[in-house]
């Protein structure tokens, strides 16, 4: 029985998942977990999926002084601009990372045909001041850099930040203690992965339902936040849906339970 599998809605008010609808927009999060020593102990994760009317539409993103924050574009385009005026561009699978000590206002904007959706994992968290002053402070992990295991059940993992099964992602050395993977998982597929004994876990379900956890028996549906504890065993098996997930976790120096 894996004791600390948890579904954040369930915890408590200050770590309840969200919908909230906007000009434009339905988003998705997750927040108030910043008890949670995840990813530099994580202050907000939200993934949003908007259906634009027209590019150019400015994205709901904002920097807050001292906070590192994540941008995991899943589909559509954008582009964002720095506050030195440097502009680039971003397609599907890449990454943006800004350490607390990098850029200070960055402007996204929309390139996303109309008419398309655009999806993306924005998250927000607090530094960690060795790692977050050490060059550079800023950089976009491009789709093709983003190391990706395919094993022989259909699984496919794609490595951002942390190591699995001897691979390491792009964000390893900045990151430290932290682990962000991007996992799709074919129908009637089994999953095991252990949860090291230092990390806590956030697993958050972006397609597909019916995921199953073996130990626990319960039912893990799309857009539902699971919390597992330090030095579980993950054991999942999809039903007849492709499901992919995303799994987020990390240590850090208080390490507070929800």
């Amino acid at each position: 029985m894996i004791s600390g599998l948890r579904r954040i809605r369930k915890i408590s008010h200050q770590a309840a998942t969200k919908e909230e609808t906007g000009t434009g927009f339905n988003s998705r999060f997750f927040s108030g977990v910043g008890n949670t020593p995840l990813l530099f102990h994580l202050e907000e994760c939200h993934h949003y999926r908007i259906p634009f009317k027209d590019p150019g539409e400015r994205l709901p993103f904002t920097r807050r002084p001292g906070e590192t924050t994540v941008t995991y574009l899943l589909c559509g385009s954008l582009k964002f601009t720095t506050s030195g005026g440097i502009q680039e561009s971003m397609s599907p699978g890449s990454c943006l990372w800004i350490s607390s000590a990098g850029e200070k206002d960055v402007e996204f904007e929309s390139t996303t045909p109309p008419s398309q959706e655009f999806w993306s994992v924005h998250v927000r968290a607090s530094g960690s001041p060795g790692l977050e002053r050490v060059p550079p402070l800023s950089c976009q992990i491009r789709d093709a850099t983003i190391p990706m295991h395919r094993g022989e059940d259909g699984i496919i993992v794609r490595v951002i930040a942390g190591e699995y099964e001897g691979l390491r992602g792009p964000l390893y050395a900045k990151s430290g203690t932290v682990l962000f993977l991007d996992v799709s998982i074919p129908p009637l597929t089994p999953l095991n992965i252990s949860i090291p004994e230092k990390f806590l876990v956030l697993l958050y379900c972006l397609e597909g339902s019916g995921l199953r956890d073996f130990s626990s028996g319960s039912i893990i549906r799309s857009s539902e936040l699971i919390r597992y504890s330090r030095g579980e065993e993950i054991s999942l098996s999809t039903e007849t849906e492709e499901v992919r997930l995303l799994l987020i976790g990390g240590t850090g120096t208080a390490l507070t339970e929800l």
